[in-house]
């Protein structure tokens, strides 16, 4: 091929490497830091938002769990309060004063010791052991699961107490004991449904409160997704736009800030490699390709102490600002996609490939 024809060639490649390295680090730099400032610092903030409206919603769902236990064990409450109603355990006090009323009592004090035993044991079996199984439930709160215990605990201090008394003297004694025993599980009974209505009450609150919370950051939510992917559609070139999503971005602003860094100095070295037969063809001296007219900033020659120095500055700093966006940018989204080493090694590669592009390329 005719010299002129390919140094004229290598001329117009060398020119069009300059431009379009140029273009890719000032642009790129400016696509980085839109997308980070106005993308994705935003974008992490609705994030945090979106997720502490999640743990509030999920505590919401701890408690509405308690409630509906709360409710189920209701339930069991009002089965024993139909019990409690109809108090069965009286036929064992009827059935005792039927006895002393006919005169087949021969030993007051055992049959009534025995009387307070199988009413004892009728209260366990019918009330204790039914609220106790109901109240194995890991979602009731520690004063509900405390009532069948304080059930027991109550029919043993009453059990324990007639167990030396003469309960049994008296029509009005016998009546009066079994009256107790009511009374003291009613009021159990009334202050567990207390607390089922306090719990009731508070879900209420709760959930009228995080329903307002909800539709706030969800008009907020979506109002800032327009106004994000407005930015991110202003940061990208048109025929990307409506293409690339806000999410997508989050996923792909490392590798896209890597693949920046990567066309830059790839194209640097085509580029210099251009310029190096240019000279050759056009049979520049030795002090020709030191003189930093002679090239162009982003040509990876020997272009004098200054001119090198120069021209490293703009690629190395471009290299640094972009990875210092990336790794803000891992950072502010706490993405997992790419892990930190990784643009540690292509930055310090493509560092490398500069620096030994221009000192391969110095005039001996």
């Amino acid at each position: 091929m005719d010299p002129e024809v390919r140094r004229e060639r290598h001329r117009e490649r060398w020119e069009l490497g300059n431009t379009a390295i140029a273009r890719a680090a000032i642009g790129g730099l400016l696509f980085a830091a839109l997308v980070l400032f106005n993308v994705l610092v935003p974008y992490s903030k609705t994030e945090r938002e979106r997720m502490a409206l999640e743990r509030a919603a999920q505590r919401v769902e701890e408690v509405e769990d308690e409630l509906d236990a709360m409710v189920g064990f209701q339930s069991k409450l009002v089965t024993v309060a139909d019990r409690v109603e109809k108090a069965p355990w009286n036929d064992h006090k009827e059935d005792l004063k039927q006895r002393f009323r006919e005169g087949r009592v021969q030993d007051a004090r055992r049959e009534a010791t025995q009387t307070i035993d199988r009413i004892a044991a009728d209260v366990r079996k019918q009330v204790i052991e039914p609220l106790s199984t109901a109240a194995r439930n890991e979602s009731l709160p520690s004063e509900v699961t405390a009532v069948p215990q304080e059930f027991s605990e109550s029919l043993e201090v009453w059990t324990q107490q007639h167990r030396i008394t003469p309960w049994y003297t008296t029509v009005q004694a016998k009546d009066r004991t079994l009256h107790e025993l009511d009374t003291d599980m009613r009021n159990i009974q009334s202050d567990v449904q207390v607390l089922v209505a306090d719990v009731q009450k508070r879900i209420a609150t709760k959930e009228k409160e995080l329903s307002e919370q909800k539709d706030t950051l969800e008009k907020q939510t979506r109002d800032q997704a327009a106004e994000l992917q407005a930015a991110l559609d202003a940061a990208i070139p048109a025929w990307a736009r409506g293409l690339i999503k806000v999410d997508q971005m989050v996923v792909l602003y490392p590798f896209l800030l890597m693949a920046i860094a990567l066309y830059v100095v790839a194209r640097g070295f085509a580029t210099a490699g251009h310029y190096a037969n240019m000279a050759e063809l056009s049979g520049w001296s030795r002090e020709d390709r030191r003189d930093p007219v002679m090239s162009s900033l982003w040509t990876l020659t020997w272009r004098g102490p200054l001119g090198t120095a120069t021209t490293l500055g703009c690629y190395l700093g471009v290299l640094a600002a972009l990875w210092f966006l990336l790794i803000e940018g891992l950072h502010v989204t706490k993405s997992d996609a790419l892990p930190e080493a990784v643009p540690h090694f292509i930055m310090t590669l493509a560092v490398g490939v500069v620096l030994a592009t221009s000192l391969k390329n110095r005039p001996q």
